[in-house]
């Protein structure tokens, strides 16, 4: 391309400051020179990556936007790379960095003097940008405009001044991070039409819906003249926050009684359905019927939503706030605490389940106290409940994990107590997968208060929906639920001693009933769903010592699934706990004790250790020998089992349903 044709500056920038990057081409522009910008110039149906190559080829200088989340994206390296490598000292200026949020650029970047425009007010900004994007004179390279003509059109605000009517009680996160598709389909829902639009965010507590809606109201603020937040978790806020609105649109009212107040929103509303270019936040809204009456009928503007409740098809585009991905929570960790330990942060992604308060929280005790990730998750793991309450996530947050639910718990008590009894029920399963069929056929395991909601469909779905009201349970299907681990975790934390054996029992039983004991003809399809149900009810039942019979059963039952999985090393560690819990609850002498040892050779058969196998079996021959004689049937098993320790042959032993039985009758004196 002939160098006269070449435009003078290609935008290089990231969706997070896109306004920025309008405002900076703008600016040049009305200094005569001329630009490439994704936002007016990439249309819809053209290939981003040959545009983005042609911009590149086609453009005289490159301008890095430069921010954290410039420096961290993949997709803006190759951009500011390809001015570099045409000058890598800088003696031409090929590529210009302007620094538009606060950060420190590293690498080939860190010795390039950028353009500054942090904290600066628009005038100075102006004039900062425009020097430093010169190499002569300030006379613009086109004749200006005559002054008779048509004035020209709205220049884009400066993205460091907010629109002038603001409410918006938090700072934008610096943290921010990840949610770049929920934000970009969040933005084409609002502005899809030309009337006024809603978008609802919904999701569980501390998923980070109020962050999502924080960071739209600043990435988009150049585009309102009018952002005003509403706390909607009670009519009482939605009143006090909304009529002041009245005050900011020019209207004098004193709002000092209902009819002022209910005048105030009719007068609001009246305004906004003749204006353009506004957005109404309303945050933690719990029902339609409630934030319905403060919403205009036309007007060129904007609602958004945030709730726990799913329910806003009937008037809003919904979209579902779910905990972050890996590759976001990682980048959270690492940019939060400022550590580089990516092994460590997914560890603790997992543990916390990718929720992002739990993150939050658990990066500023880390940057508080100077601990590394692998010292949390070991303290988490150890300390959960006094960790869940410690680390404040931020000033304009201070709620923890252990007290953002807390008030929903209450109104479920309250209102539905046998939706509570589920609740406390679920906390002692796996997180996922969760049978309602398995409940309702142990119901002799339950509360009064619980059995008649359990087998009444319609009083089952009346809990299910309101548990859904508040997104502390979701629907997998129409015998499965899930709750997030955390959810489980406060759930457990909130119950007294009596409280958490009661439950974990009631698990425990409720799993042992429907777990498939015929080892020989398993049920593969059930036994695989109940697996990481059971393990958690053993964990619980093992720690608080209850139904220690039903425990010692469901272990062995777990633990010849997995050997038949080849997963020896796990079922060792079960069988050895369940050695322990069978000695202290049937004897040291019982069947259940000699069914143990007897799969314990069996591991240790397979594991190579012929000594030690050969050590549990002969136990267990002397159990069987000295409870029930030499004539016991049971006892021809254990010898074959040890004859076939030096040779290949089938281990045998009996049923657990028959093992079951033997040891239950011993230990009732039968």
């Amino acid at each position: 391309m002939p160098e006269e044709d070449r435009k003078d500056f290609f935008i290089s920038y990231t969706q997070a400051d896109k306004a920025w990057a309008v405002w900076i081409a703008w600016e040049l522009e009305n200094e005569g020179y001329t630009s490439v910008v994704q936002a007016w110039d990439f249309r819809p149906g053209g290939n981003f990556v040959l545009e983005m190559h042609k911009a590149a080829k086609e453009t005289r200088r490159t301008i890095a936007v430069l921010s954290d989340d410039y420096l961290t994206s993949q997709f803006t390296q190759p951009e500011w790379a390809a001015a570099f490598a045409q000058d890598p000292t800088g003696s031409k200026g090929i590529l210009v960095p302007v620094r538009v949020r606060k950060c420190e650029p590293e690498g080939l970047l860190g010795p390039i003097i950028y353009i500054d425009l942090v904290a600066l007010d628009e005038v100075t900004a102006r004039e900062t940008l425009i020097a430093g994007v010169k190499k002569r004179r300030a006379k613009p390279s086109s004749p200006p405009r005559f002054p008779g003509t048509t004035p020209p059109p709205k220049a884009p605000r400066f993205p460091g001044a907010l629109p002038p009517i603001w409410n918006v009680p938090h700072q934008r996160n610096p943290n921010f991070t990840g949610r770049e598709k929920l934000l970009d389909d969040l933005r084409a829902s609002l502005m899809a039409g030309q009337v006024t639009a809603l978008s609802a965010l919904h999701g569980l507590g501390g998923v980070g819906k109020t962050q999502l809606a924080v960071e739209y109201a600043y990435r988009f603020a150049p585009d309102y003249d009018l952002v005003w937040w509403v706390r909607s978790e009670d009519p009482a806020s939605l009143m006090a926050d909304y009529s002041p609105l009245a005050l900011s649109l020019g209207f004098d009212l004193l709002i000092k009684d209902e009819k002022k107040i209910a005048l105030a929103i009719e007068k609001i509303r009246w305004e906004l359905s003749q204006r353009k270019n506004w957005l109404l936040i309303f945050d933690n809204a719990l029902e339609p019927l409630e934030v319905i009456q403060y919403i205009p009928q036309g007007g060129g503007g904007n609602v958004l939503i945030t709730s726990r409740n799913p329910n806003w098809r009937s008037m809003s585009t919904q979209f579902e706030v779910r905990p972050m991905e890996l590759h976001e929570s990682l980048e959270f960790l690492l940019k939060r605490t400022g550590q580089k330990d990516e092994e460590g942060a997914a560890e603790i992604s997992d543990e916390l389940g990718a929720l992002p308060l739990a993150l939050a929280q658990a990066a500023a005790y880390i940057e508080e106290t100077g601990k590394t990730f692998s010292h949390y998750l070991h303290l988490f793991k150890e300390y959960q409940q006094e960790l869940l309450r410690r680390g404040v996530p931020s000033p304009d947050y201070p709620a923890t994990v252990a007290t953002t639910w807390e008030i929903s718990f209450k109104q479920i008590e309250n209102e539905v107590p046998a939706g509570a009894d589920l609740l406390n029920l679920c906390s002692f399963f796996a997180p996922d997968d969760i049978s309602i069929e398995i409940i309702r056929n142990g119901v002799e395991q339950l509360s009064e208060q619980f059995i008649p909601a359990i087998l009444s469909p319609v009083e089952f779905n009346d809990i299910i929906a309101a548990l859904r009201r508040y997104s502390l349970i979701e629907i997998l299907n129409d015998d499965a639920v899930s709750l997030h681990r955390l959810v489980q975790a406060v759930l457990r934390n909130r119950l007294n001693d009596e409280k958490r054996k009661k439950w974990a029992t009631i698990a425990v039983r409720l799993i042992d009933k429907a777990f498939p004991y015929n080892l020989h003809m398993p049920d593969w399809e059930k036994t695989v769903r109940l697996i990481p149900h059971a393990l958690i009810s053993i964990k619980h039942a093992t720690n608080l010592r209850v139904a220690l019979d039903s425990t010692v059963f469901l272990s062995m039952g777990v633990a010849e699934y997995l050997f038949m999985q080849n997963d020896i090393r796990k079922a060792n560690a079960i069988l050895d706990s369940a050695l322990i819990l069978a000695k202290e609850y049937f004897g040291p002498m019982n069947f259940a004790v000699a069914a143990i040892l007897n799969y314990l050779g069996r591991v240790f058969k397979v594991r190579g250790n012929l000594e030690e196998a050969r050590t549990f079996l002969i136990s267990a021959l002397n159990i069987l020998t000295e409870s029930f004689g030499d004539e016991d049937p049971n006892i021809n098993f254990v010898k074959n089992n040890i004859k076939l320790l030096d040779h290949e042959g089938v281990y045998t032993w009996r049923d657990l349903r028959i093992i079951r039985s033997i040891s239950l009758e011993q230990i009732e004196g039968k």
